[in-house]
């Protein structure tokens, strides 16, 4: 359990530093880029707080191996497992920050762009920003009512992705989003636009969902309450 957290955060922050800090998006020149360390810092804010009772909140190589030296009197080891999973969610962010923008792999002529060049971007983007907040959704609700913070770890965790991804697919993650900028004609959004956005939600939405439960052990119905 530990480790998919670490997992899935680190990539949260790796993607955030990708798609706001290296990126033509928002312009490598730091001086015209007033988002990225918003992004990158917030993407630790929504990590923290849904992740932190589960393994601590490291989200960092350097991290991990601080806090195990640290202890070492108590034993010394952990930090071995949390570095590997943490590299397999900074891997992970690189080959997504590629798929939702191919252009950038061109550029630099990345095999992993060739492969996924038929990926449509738009649909990845949906898929992976509804991912991370039905993760962080459940996570904090999986804390109970005493979880204060649940409100500002989820809404971190949607502002991140919004910065991330608003300029590949308009940063929708809701199906209801969607359907209301269908009917307003925006980004000359189409009906299958409209149809292949819902389906990448509702398909990241299942699999952040089966995610959480699988990292918990339980789940929540729903319903009023």
């Amino acid at each position: 359990e530990a480790g998919t957290v670490e997992t899935i955060y680190t990539f949260l922050l790796v993607f955030a530093v990708l798609n706001t800090a290296a990126t033509e998006g928002y312009g490598r020149a730091k001086a015209n880029n007033q988002v990225y360390g918003i992004a990158i810092g917030f993407s630790v804010v929504a990590g923290g707080f849904a992740a932190g009772w589960i393994s601590g909140g490291c989200f960092n190589p350097a991290v991990a191996v601080a806090i195990d030296v640290s202890s070492a009197l108590k034993g010394v080891g952990w930090c071995v497992v949390y570095v590997a999973f943490e590299l397999i969610g900074g891997v992970l962010a690189y080959l997504a920050f590629m798929t939702v923008r191919p252009s950038e792999g061109v550029e630099r002529g990345a095999f992993w762009s060739g492969l996924v060049s038929r990926l449509p971007p738009r649909l990845v983007a949906e898929f992976l920003g509804t991912f991370i907040l039905v993760v962080t959704v459940g996570l904090n609700v999986m804390q109970g009512p005493g979880n204060k913070a649940a409100p500002l770890s989820i809404s971190a965790a949607l502002m991140v992705m919004v910065y991330c991804l608003g300029d590949v697919s308009g940063a929708h993650f809701n199906p209801a989003v969607t359907l209301a900028a269908l009917l307003r004609g925006a980004d000359g959004l189409t009906g299958g636009d409209a149809v292949g956005y819902m389906f990448a939600q509702c398909f990241g939405g299942a699999a952040g969902a089966l995610t959480y439960t699988a990292v918990v052990g339980k789940a929540f119905a729903l319903g009023p309450a």
